[in-house]
């Protein structure tokens, strides 16, 4: 059993927050070293992961049970759960969830450090979907500013459907769209572009849309980071503090 423990539900509330449009469901996936939320809106072409470290929580603890299991998957109505903690009369609140493989319900309890009031809810539990993000390939990436990001976020402008392809060589990466192109340059110091050779050409396909979503993982962060997958998929990642970070898989 796993028994995790947020100091505020603020700040479980503000990384649940891009998210929590997304899809009604999702899949919450614990291990010895992270929890994700797992989402996969049916009708947009990427899957998304919220994994945080132990470090961002107040308490991380794991519980050997006699089949010494050491990860936690389960589908759990995300709706449900971000109502969950959006609905405390105070930000300083605590929260803890115990995640117990044996068992169809979680339980998570509120409780005010400072009166010692306490209430608890739960999260009915289905069996999980298994989709998952693949390693990362760190050995080449792209690095531009949030604040560039959002600007083609909104200078582009696109449907869900259409894609952006993102082409970078060791001198600049070019962001192009049906009607739309921009340049970036470590020359200029408009990005970071790492194991690339002299003559090669990496490209990645991401896609801009929902709005909300790109503009509220670009919004909490300095850089956002262009990897690829060990499958070669492409990867768009943003950091929050040391301890956080959205993963969107195309």
């Amino acid at each position: 059993m796993f028994t995790i423990d947020v100091g505020t539900v603020y700040d479980l509330r503000l990384a649940l927050l891009p998210i929590a449009t997304l899809c009604e469901t999702a899949d919450i996936k614990c291990t010895n070293q992270r929890l994700s939320i797992i989402v996969f809106p049916s009708r947009l072409p990427f899957v998304v992961a919220l994994r945080m470290l132990p470090e961002f929580f107040t308490s991380f603890q794991y519980h050997p049970d006699p089949d010494n299991y050491n990860t936690y998957r389960a589908n759990i109505f995300l709706h449900l759960f971000i109502t969950n903690v959006s609905k405390t009369y105070t930000d300083d609140i605590n929260v803890t969830i115990y995640l117990n493989r044996r068992h169809p319900l979680a339980p998570i309890k509120f409780q005010d450090p400072r009166s010692g009031y306490f209430r608890y809810s739960t999260l009915v539990l289905a069996n999980p979907h298994n989709i998952d993000i693949s390693s990362i390939d760190f050995s080449v990436f792209v690095a531009i500013p949030s604040a560039a990001f959002i600007n083609i976020i909104y200078d582009f402008d696109l449907p869900p459907t259409e894609y952006v392809c993102v082409a970078v060589t060791k001198t600049e990466a070019k962001f192009k769209s049906q009607k739309h192109e921009v340049t970036f340059t470590p020359e200029n110091k408009d990005c970071i572009i790492g194991g690339v050779g002299e003559e090669a050409v990496y490209y990645f396909m991401i896609t801009l849309a929902p709005t909300c979503l790109f503009y509220n993982i670009a919004y909490k962060t300095n850089f956002v980071w262009l990897f690829r997958t060990v499958s070669t998929r492409s990867l768009l990642c943003s950091c929050v503090g040391l301890h956080a970070s959205y993963l969107v898989c195309f």
